[in-house]
Order: C-alpha cells, then structure tokens, then sequence
C-alpha cells in the first residue's frame, strides 16, 4: 500500500539521487518517482492476490479432507481458513479484478512459490500402498469370515495407508505440516495392518517366514521389482493363505522404509524452506528483485 512513509522515502530517495547526478533533470526525477510508487502499487496488489490463490488451494485441500472425514466417519476439518470472509471479499473485488487483468498479474507462473503438489502417484510409497490395499482386501474376503471384525479392521487400515500419502501429498500446497502429519498416519496405519496379518499367521497355526528364509529373499527381490499391482493380483489366487500374507508382510516393509525417506525428505524440506510465511517472504523479495524495485 502507497502510504504516507513510503512516499516520503522515495521523495528523500530521488533528491539525494538528484543532487548527487551531475546531469539535474526535474523531469526525469518526478517520472522516476511516479514509476517507483507504480511499483510499489503493483506489489500491494500483487500480495492481495496471493491471500486469494492461497485461500483455492486450501479450500482444495479442505474438499480432500472434508471427503475422508464422511468416509472414516471423523470430524470434519475448519473451515475458517479456506472460507476466510476477507479473502472471499477479494476474491470478488472488482476494482482488484479489473486491476490485475489490466496489469496481467497471476500467480500462475510461480510454481516454485505455490507449487502444485499432489503428484502423489508418482512416488513408490502410494504405488506399494495401493498394492497393499488390494492384496489385503482380496486376503480379508478370501480367507477371513465375513462376520469378523478384523476383515473391515484390515481393509480399513490399508485404505487409510494409501489415503494418507495421497491426502498428504495434496495438502502440501497450502500446509506442509499437515503433509507431514498425513504421511506420519499412512506409516501407523500400515503398522496396524502389519500386527493384524502376523497375528493371523500365529493364530492359524502358519509360519512367518524370517529375514534369511530363501522364500523371503526370493519374494522380496521380486516386491522390490514390481509395483504394480496387477501383476500381484495375477499371482495371488494361486497362492495360499501363508504365502499371501508373508508377501503382503514383505511389502508392509519396503513401504514402511519408503515411508521413512520420505517423512525425513519432509521435515528436512521444512527445516530448509520453512512454511507458506516464509515462501511469501521469498516471493515479495523475489517480485522486488524481477521488477527492479529495491526498497
């Protein structure tokens, strides 16, 4: 915002430049004033549209979580934050709308200041989540009966270790603390899942094969090679009960190592860049820089 202070600065600014410039041109000084204050409006503007692209992304995010929230039957998240009263009036200014669309101002281009996360799909983890979830749910309705709790206990464990990184990954546009707290729950949860197949193994009298076994040296060369998860469900109705599960065991900890990497990826990428008040402090230095405003 062009205030008082501002304008007294840049005036004390341009005399001292003026005196101090052999060649005085009165014109030139007040056309290098009116252009500073140009600028500085810009950014103003600039930084009103930011609160309004931050505001998308989160109520992106909220929509993600409002929907799991239905799904696993908990409580709904804030809105305060993706519905702020401020923003929305911003958002709808039309003195603002017509100023950025004459200025051709957007946040479009900075991915490296919002960057678009959510490509989720991409990282291993969720690839041997998603494997996870459908070896167990195929394990649960095979071998388990239908009236046991531990079937829906199972399935709803391996679901929530594949949602939570996708979830996770998705809200670290806005909040990479809340990444970080998703990717936390998608590791505990796989955890949970892991104590209800070893538990099946002991309770039904099968062997858990151990770290040295040649079948689990073989099968776990084989998971590391293989992350889609069509070829598990090729293989599986062939197998038994105790094959299955020391597979989906295998998996259990390859992802849970993955899961690891990336929690600790995470929390140094937060160490380093910090939150979205630091990126927003990188980004109006940045916009000064590019636009040669140096005050």
């Amino acid at each position: 915002m062009i205030s008082r202070e501002l304008i007294r600065t840049k005036v004390v600014q341009l005399t001292y430049a003026y005196y101090q410039n052999g060649n005085k041109n009165m014109e030139n000084a007040e056309k290098e004033l009116l252009f500073s204050l140009s600028k500085a409006y810009d950014l103003y503007n600039y930084l009103l549209l930011l609160i309004v692209e931050i505001s998308r992304e989160e109520r992106r995010r909220f929509d993600i979580l409002t929907a799991r929230a239905e799904r696993e039957g908990t409580e709904k998240p804030s809105n305060k934050f993706a519905f702020n009263k401020f923003a929305i009036q911003l958002e709808e200014n039309k003195m603002l709308n017509a100023f950025l669309e004459d200025k051709k101002l957007t946040w479009e281009n900075d991915k490296e200041f919002i960057p678009q996360k959510g490509g989720y799909r991409d990282l291993i983890a969720f690839q041997k989540a998603t494997c996870i979830y459908d070896i167990t749910y195929y394990f649960a309705h095979k071998f388990l009966d239908r009236t046991d709790r531990t079937v829906d206990q199972m399935i709803q464990a391996a679901r929530s270790g594949r949602q939570n990184i996708a979830e996770g990954s998705a809200a670290a546009t806005t909040s990479r603390e809340t990444e970080l707290k998703l990717t936390n729950v998608a590791k505990a949860s796989l955890q949970e899942l892991l104590l209800d197949y070893e538990d099946y193994l002991r309770q039904n009298g099968l062997v858990q094969w151990g770290i040295s076994d040649v079948r689990t040296v073989k099968a776990r060369d084989i998971c590391k090679r293989h992350n889609d998860t069509e070829f598990y469900m090729k293989q599986i109705p062939s197998r038994s009960a105790e094959t299955i599960a020391n597979i989906a065991i295998i998996l259990i900890h390859q992802a849970d190592t993955l899961l690891r990497l990336l929690i600790e990826r995470q929390k140094a990428d937060f160490l380093k860049n910090g939150g979205i008040r630091e990126e927003m402090t990188r980004g109006r230095i940045a916009y000064r820089q590019q636009n040669g405003w140096k005050k």
